[in-house]
């Protein structure tokens, strides 16, 4: 439930795509209002003959140059990126405050406690006996946050205490399976973290991580963000995840 100068995410997702179709707008009124100036100019400046102007070659080459950096995750489009996450990242300040699956916060109450196993009665009990105003179940974890003045993650963590205890999965074995790596780690970002930061939180070998992916093809440093790695292979973090924690599992194109 991050905020910046006052606006949250969703208000900033709402100014960018107001301010794109008003600016789209604009270059449309423009064209059509001066279409016979417009014309007459092209004209003029290429005199009845085709030009390749610098002017066109230059804008077509930078054009070309960014996009190709962003697809590519090269430097300096990369940069950006991985800017963005760094500060989406500063807002989960310790392990407990990740979110347990992508915009859980637009879940209803029922829906998200029936995805953590978790009692919606002893929820709501909880929730009430901390003095918050809960109307009923239906309604969306972040609508209870502001009418209440707290956050989304605050509601789970006055609950989280009733998620049942979670099976261990041995990480460091071959007998994980794709489907446990999905099921456990899908929406929790590991795209922003870096392989030792993986290794850390899943208590894997450093080593034993490193050739796995030396095995599986994957590129080995430390220091690199999964999103990264990724998109060099073309394909996605949590599979250069499953590739760290399942021996001979073999990252899959996306």
């Amino acid at each position: 439930d991050w905020q910046l100068i006052g606006l949250t995410k969703e208000s900033w997702g709402d100014l960018h795509v107001i301010s794109s179709i008003a600016f789209t707008a604009a270059v449309v009124y423009h064209l059509v209002f001066n279409w016979k100036p417009f014309t007459a100019s092209m004209a003029r400046k290429t005199e009845g003959r085709f030009h390749i102007r610098k002017e066109l070659v230059a804008s077509v080459a930078a054009v070309s140059a960014v996009s190709l950096m962003a697809i590519a995750y090269l430097p300096p489009a990369n940069w950006i990126m991985d800017f963005s996450a760094y500060t989406k990242g500063l807002w989960v300040t310790a392990p407990a405050y990740e979110p347990p699956y992508g915009h859980a916060e637009d879940s209803s109450l029922a829906t998200f406690t029936r995805k953590m196993r978790i009692d919606t009665g002893k929820a709501l009990a909880e929730l009430r006996a901390n003095g918050l105003k809960v109307v009923d179940a239906k309604s969306k974890l972040k609508d209870i946050a502001r009418a209440n003045g707290t956050t989304p993650m605050d509601l789970y963590v006055l609950i989280k205490k009733f998620e049942p205890t979670p099976v261990k999965v041995a990480l460091h074995k071959a007998s994980m399976t794709p489907e446990d790596v999905d099921v456990k780690f899908s929406g929790t970002g590991v795209g922003r973290k870096t392989l030792k930061q993986v290794c850390e939180e899943t208590g894997l070998n450093p080593e034993t991580a490193k050739g796995r992916l030396q095995q599986a093809g994957v590129p080995w440093d430390g220091e690199e963000k999964l999103k990264g790695i990724a998109n060099g292979i073309d394909t996605v973090p949590i599979e250069i995840l499953k590739a760290m924690l399942i021996e001979g599992y073999k990252p899959q194109k996306s």
